[in-house]
């Protein structure tokens, strides 16, 4: 529905996963529950870096971030690896940036085309 909505007020310029790696050792280690406020911890974190952007989490500990940043990557992921590292040491962070109108992304569906193909 963003998505669709952003095609005529474009709002949002980017969309970014990021991806958190190793979550399932962490939930291993210290359990499902701790794994869960953690989680929590890490949206309010991106929310309270980032607050002009919409935050989804689309699977276990994968999470979309839409916004219209241009050095979203540069400010937020690092900030956001130095934060889980308080956590853990085995959890690290990667990202994937498109370009919401180059791409062409006006759904979930169109991004889940995009990224698995």
């Amino acid at each position: 529905m963003l998505l669709a909505k952003n095609l005529h007020e474009k709002t949002f310029s980017h969309l970014d996963l990021i991806f958190i790696h190793h979550f399932s050792k962490y939930n291993k280690k210290y359990g499902w529950t701790k794994g869960n406020i953690l989680l929590k911890n890490i949206s309010k974190k991106l929310i309270e870096l980032e607050p002009n952007s919409y935050f989804f989490r689309i699977h276990g500990d994968d999470f979309i971030i839409v916004n219209s940043s241009n050095n979203f990557k540069e400010k937020i992921l690092d900030e956001l690896q130095r934060y889980i590292s308080k956590y853990s040491t085995c959890l690290s962070l990667t990202s994937k940036r498109f370009d919401i109108e180059k791409d062409n992304i006006k759904s979930l569906a169109d991004l889940e085309d995009i990224f698995f193909s």
